[in-house]
């Protein structure tokens, strides 16, 4: 780590992870995680280059005028998954690193998975015409009761290009993600995972996530955990009453393990709109994360709209 040289910037580094794990398979479905390995060399990247920071120093910096070392960063794990406990933490503990963690309140309070990782799981397991030729009978088969359009209207409006997935993967995520709404949504979801998955979601919960156990450790070690909502769910496709729903019971499962000041949230999908941030004000939240990738500026003007880069995007030589 760098000499700790204060100065007066209130620009600060911040990454994103999601999967950091030994074995990238779950029951032989390969997930796109980042190795042990690559996690190790990254802090060893960071640990020469930068300052790392926390949370608490941040909300510090914005709201008590409380120094930023030379070179800060600081890194965030969103999802809640059990590589965060497994790998990241003990890696964070040895280095005297306190991370800041984001899960979903709904998967460790109902035990049911993610949307976006039945999403992953599909994806890892169906071939990729076959999972495309199903969307389109399914879509076909609910037209008329959903009012959908026709396949060929998603088809053309919301495949591109993509530096990291096919077209194609493309495709699939912004039609299972954004383009449908919930209902439909979750009925083509839940088929598609039976069909390529298994019938029974419970045989992949303890693969994925940690517990409501291991997060108190966590918190005893002192990591910091924040809100990625109830349930992991676009804040603007919402209204105002379900917006402020998700974030007023992911602050009560926040307190349940813990954490009774000092909120902050992490968008899920880095969505979010004036109501999120007004209710998150409202509630005591002090910070809020995006998915826009850039330095943060740390300041009550850009609280709650701070980006990060993802790992992926960072460069890391």
């Amino acid at each position: 780590m760098l000499t700790k040289k204060f100065n007066n910037s209130k620009k600060v580094t911040i990454i994103n992870y999601h999967f950091v794990r030994e074995k990238p398979n779950i029951n032989n479905i390969k997930l796109n995680a980042l190795s042990k390995k690559a996690f190790i060399d990254q802090l060893d990247f960071i640990s020469d280059k930068y300052n790392f920071i926390s949370a608490t120093d941040c909300i510090d910096v914005i709201y008590n005028e409380k120094k930023l070392p030379s070179n800060p960063i600081m890194l965030t794990f969103d999802d809640g998954y059990i590589d965060h406990y497994n790998t990241v933490f003990p890696l964070l503990v040895e280095r005297s690193i306190r991370g800041c963690f984001f899960p979903v309140a709904k998967v460790l309070t109902e035990k049911k998975l993610l949307e976006v990782n039945k999403i992953q799981l599909i994806l890892g397991s169906a071939k990729i015409n076959l999972l495309i030729n199903d969307l389109y009978k399914l879509i076909d088969e609910n037209k008329s009761n959903y009012k959908l359009n026709n396949f060929e209207f998603y088809r053309n409006n919301i495949s591109y290009k993509h530096p990291f997935d096919s077209q194609d993967i493309v495709f699939v995520k912004n039609l299972l993600q954004i383009a449908l709404k919930p209902d439909i949504r979750k009925i083509f979801i839940d088929s598609l995972f039976k069909t390529y998955v298994t019938n029974d979601e419970s045989e992949y919960f303890d693969e994925l996530y940690m517990t409501k156990d291991q997060i108190e450790i966590m918190v005893k070690n002192g990591m910091h955990f924040g809100s990625h909502c109830y349930s992991h769910q676009h804040l603007n496709q919402l209204n105002y009453k379900n917006q402020e729903d998700e974030i007023i019971s992911t602050k009560f499962f926040l307190e349940s393990i813990g954490i009774d000041n000092q909120y902050i949230m992490s968008y899920p999908f880095g969505s979010y709109n004036s109501d999120s941030i007004k209710i998150l004000k409202d509630n005591n939240f002090k910070i809020a994360f995006t998915v826009k990738s850039g330095k943060a500026t740390l300041s009550k003007r850009n609280a709650f709209t701070m980006e990060r880069y993802d790992t992926v995007d960072f460069p890391f030589n």
